[in-house]
């Protein structure tokens, strides 16, 4: 009885100090975490940029086709406007 309560004892020492040992080590935890949240960070950038990137392309594509649509509407009332006049798309029927 005597012998097992000596080994239960040392393993119980034995045992928490591992384990006490494993716990005193939190930098490098904290680094990692830390790291984690970093790299988030960064991620969230980059998706940011790529957004902003992709929307200034959109509306610079629809600044474009509005301009060639206000373009072609002109073009369309000058030419009903005028319809004999040389260049002009939508002649008058002749009389």
């Amino acid at each position: 009885m005597k012998v097992s309560a000596i080994f239960l004892s040392a393993v119980l020492v034995c045992g928490t100090g591992a384990f006490a040992m494993a716990q005193s080590d939190g930098s490098a935890a904290k680094t990692d975490m830390k790291a984690a949240g970093t790299d988030t960070k960064d991620a969230g950038k980059d998706v940011g940029h790529g957004v902003a990137k992709g929307a200034k392309a959109t509306g610079h594509g629809v600044k474009k086709g509005a301009k060639a649509t206000a373009h072609g509407t002109k073009k369309v009332g000058h030419d009903i406007a005028h319809p004999n006049e040389p260049g002009s798309t939508d002649a008058a029927p002749a009389k």
